[in-house]
C-alpha cells in the first residue's frame, strides 16, 4: 500500500511547493443550462457569474494541466473517480429547451490524473471506486463550458461519499 511519503507527488507543504499549486476553488454556477438560456426570468442574473466564469481561466497563476472536479451531482455509497480517456455528458436535468441536450463539451479525461486521486484518497484512508463509463454532469460541463470553452484540458470528475460530512469527520477535517 502506498503511504502518504511515497506517493509520487510531494505532498509537503514547503513554500516553494505551495507556491506552485493551484487554488481549489468552489464554484457555484448558477441552475441547470441557465447561462445557455436565450431568454426567461433569470437570464439577465447570470450575466455576471457568466462574465466571472468566463474571466476565471486568466486569474490563474498558470493555465491548469489538468482539471480535478467534485460533483455534487454525483451520488455513489462511497467516494467515485471518473478514470475515462474521453467522458460523454449526461443531460442530467429536465424541462429545459431542446438546444441545451445538444450542448457539447468534449475536453478530454484524465486517467492519469483520476489515479493520481485515487491513490490519494487511499493514502487518507478513503476507499474509493472507479468508473470509467460515466459521463460529465451538468455539475461539470456547464461551469467548465464557460470557464474552459476550448474543452483542450484533461478533466477528472470526483463525487466523495454523503459519510465524508463534517459530524463524520474529526475537528482537524480528516476522517
Amino acid at each position: 500500500m502506498e503511504t502518504i511519503t511515497s506517493l509520487p507527488l510531494p505532498l509537503h507543504t514547503s513554500e516553494a511547493y505551495l507556491g506552485a499549486m493551484q487554488p481549489t476553488c468552489f464554484i457555484n454556477y448558477g441552475g441547470g443550462t441557465c447561462f445557455f438560456l436565450e431568454s426567461g426570468p433569470m437570464r439577465d442574473a447570470w450575466r455576471e457569474l457568466e462574465a466571472y466564469l468566463a474571466g476565471f481561466a486568466d486569474s490563474l497563476p498558470e493555465r491548469p494541466r489538468a482539471l480535478v472536479i467534485v460533483s455534487g451531482h454525483w451520488e455513489e455509497d462511497q467516494a467515485t473517480v471518473n478514470v475515462g480517456a474521453h467522458p460523454p455528458l449526461l443531460y442530467d436535468y429536465g424541462g429545459f429547451p431542446d438546444d441545451t441536450y445538444r450542448l457539447t463539451w468534449s475536453a478530454p479525461g484524465a486517467p492519469d490524473i483520476a489515479a493520481r486521486v485515487r491513490l490519494l484518497l487511499a493514502a487518507a484512508k478513503i476507499d474509493s471506486d472507479e468508473n470509467a463509463s460515466r459521463g460529465w454532469d451538468h455539475g461539470v460541463f456547464v461551469p467548465l463550458k464557460v470557464m474552459f470553452p476550448r474543452a483542450e484540458i484533461p478533466t477528472s470528475s470526483s463525487h466523495f461519499s454523503g459519510t465524508l460530512v463534517p459530524p463524520n469527520t474529526s475537528p482537524s477535517g480528516k476522517p
